[in-house]
């Protein structure tokens, strides 16, 4: 899906960006699952986005991390 629209990233960049839509797609899932199966109502969507970047970051730093150790 995403091969054609990354033909033109190099490969430690095209890691970052796969983990940063990795990090989105994660931070839909954990707030749809917030929604559904604890009943709550987010008051906005900042809610998600807020969320989304979190786990950004949190992956960022394990990405780091990572490449340290190699």
């Amino acid at each position: 899906m995403l091969r054609n629209w990354l033909t033109g990233v190099g490969g430690s960049e095209r890691k970052l960006i796969l983990v940063g839509v990795a990090a989105l797609l994660w931070a839909i899932c954990c707030t749809r699952s917030y929604v559904v199966f604890e009943k709550k109502q987010f008051i906005s969507s900042m809610q998600a986005t807020i969320m989304g970047r979190y786990w950004l970051r949190f992956w960022i730093l394990l990405q780091r991390e990572n490449a340290g150790k190699h």
